[in-house]
């Protein structure tokens, strides 16, 4: 009695010959699957720059609006009643650099000034790209 592994098959003969399409892939095939992986590759690639710019874009203005609070308050603090003014200076926090430009207003209320404290980027702009602004109003008491 011969084993069930080695008859013949059920429907069919006992070896039939394997075509060239079973036996893997072709050429083409592989190519138009690698060119598939790498156009993904690219887009993944795209996104995760687009992550980072804007991680440093969030990261700036952070920074920017710590430089204006910062001001802000040393203003608020110094006691001293502002007069209608407007002056500019490096405020550069960690590894930017950024320049704070403060103007001073008068309000319809003689004894009440409007302070605008401005920060954008040090030179890198042709025209002025605030990155942060921080508003305050400082009273002089009669």
């Amino acid at each position: 009695m011969k084993p069930a592994c080695c008859g013949p098959k059920p429907g069919g003969h006992a070896s039939a010959p394997r075509s060239r399409a079973v036996l893997g892939f072709t050429l083409l095939e592989a190519l138009v699957a690698l060119t598939l992986v790498a156009l993904g590759l690219l887009a993944c690639l795209k996104a995760t720059t687009q992550l980072n710019q804007q991680y440093r874009s969030l990261e700036q203005r952070q920074a920017a609006q710590w430089s204006a609070q910062n001001l802000a308050q040393r203003i608020a603090s110094s006691g001293v009643f502002p007069t209608e003014q407007t002056w500019q200076g490096s405020c550069p926090q960690g590894p930017f650099a950024l320049l704070c430009q403060v103007q001073v207003f008068n309000t319809p209320n003689p004894f009440v000034r409007r302070v605008e404290v401005r920060v954008l980027e040090l030179g890198t702009h042709p025209t002025p790209f605030y990155l942060a602004k921080q508003v305050l109003f400082m009273g002089n008491a009669p």
